[in-house]
């Protein structure tokens, strides 16, 4: 067994006991709070089993995470550690089981207030970009799945610098800047967490939000760090917040350099509350790849069942 093996066994087993002799402060979504401190500590996971119904399925322990934040005065401080796709276990003609329990660094970063007009971000966040990005908990989401052009058209996490501006009440505008290669690849150079690889991201923003209706743009450019092959994208939505309906939509499109990355795409997604705890989904999609000249076009029905906050459980076909 080597060190860093040893360290990380170690640590989660401080984090077990802490857990079990503290237990008794801990409320379900809350996460336990560190004696006297501003600090909070808290995690999810998730478990997904998918089936073809062609004989062929598959049982996946999705996500598990843990999560380490505080606020105090003008402060914030997020730190949230994953492993992805831990266990796998697939039947059919392809049966196969599967255990990977790489550690990735998600978020770790430190937010500071300067003032009602500005917020300044620093580390590895959320990349600020349309409305699905900035849902970034399973559970907490309508469906399981995520729409196709949240994960091909920009880089789903920043590592650098984020500055929002609020010039007025309901307007913010944000500036992203990377110059560095994603935080996870001082964990691990060769599995990187982060749907793109780069070393370098300028993106713009703006965001209007009233009681129901919100409306986002985006813009930006990035280099993927192996090959500095640079990306453009440009990325818009609207949402609709009612008191038993929502509707979200959202459309990209991404150029590169040597046109091998070219996509586009967009869905609509309808939810509706039929009572409390029980909600149905329809997501309408279309994605474009010009390389290939593919076009892949789909509906997803959903149903989510919400027993108490956070839990759901949730169905898709």
């Amino acid at each position: 067994m080597n060190t860093y093996s040893l360290i990380r066994k170690k640590i989660f087993l401080y984090i077990f006991i802490f857990l079990t002799i503290n237990c008794y402060s801990y409320e379900l979504g809350n996460g336990v709070k560190l004696a006297n401190s501003p600090f909070y500590m808290g995690g999810y996971f998730s478990l997904c089993y998918a089936n073809t119904f062609q004989g062929e399925s598959a049982f996946t322990v999705d996500d598990i995470a843990l999560m380490l934040y505080a606020q105090k005065n003008q402060w914030r401080f997020m730190g949230e550690l994953e492993v992805s796709d831990l266990y796998e276990k697939q039947w059919g003609t392809n049966t196969s089981e599967q255990l990977n329990a790489t550690i990735h660094a998600e978020r770790f970063y430190i937010a500071y207030d300067v003032n009602s007009y500005l917020s300044t971000t620093l580390g590895k966040f959320n990349s600020p970009i349309g409305f699905w990005n900035l849902m970034p908990i399973n559970v907490l989401r309508d469906t399981t799945s995520s729409p196709k052009i949240t994960e091909s058209i920009f880089p789903k996490f920043t590592t650098g610098v984020d500055l929002s501006l609020f010039p007025e009440d309901n307007y913010q505008v944000t500036l992203l800047l990377q110059g560095t290669s994603d935080l996870d690849v001082l964990l691990h150079d060769d599995a990187l967490y982060n749907n793109f690889d780069i070393d370098q991201h300028l993106g713009v923003g703006l965001r209007y939000l009233n009681e129901e209706w919100s409306f986002s743009a985006n813009a930006g450019n990035y280099q993927y760090r192996l090959d500095n092959t640079r990306c453009s994208y440009i990325y818009g939505g609207i949402n609709y917040i009612g008191d038993t309906w929502r509707i979200m939509g959202e459309i990209g499109y991404k150029s590169s350099d040597d046109d091998n990355f070219d996509k586009a795409g967009g869905y609509l997604q309808v939810a509706h509350d039929l009572q409390e705890k029980h909600t149905l989904i329809l997501r309408l999609e279309d994605t474009k790849e010009y390389a290939i000249e593919s076009e892949d076009y789909f509906a997803i029905f959903g149903y989510t069942y919400r027993p108490k906050f956070p839990i759901a459980i949730k169905t898709e076909y």
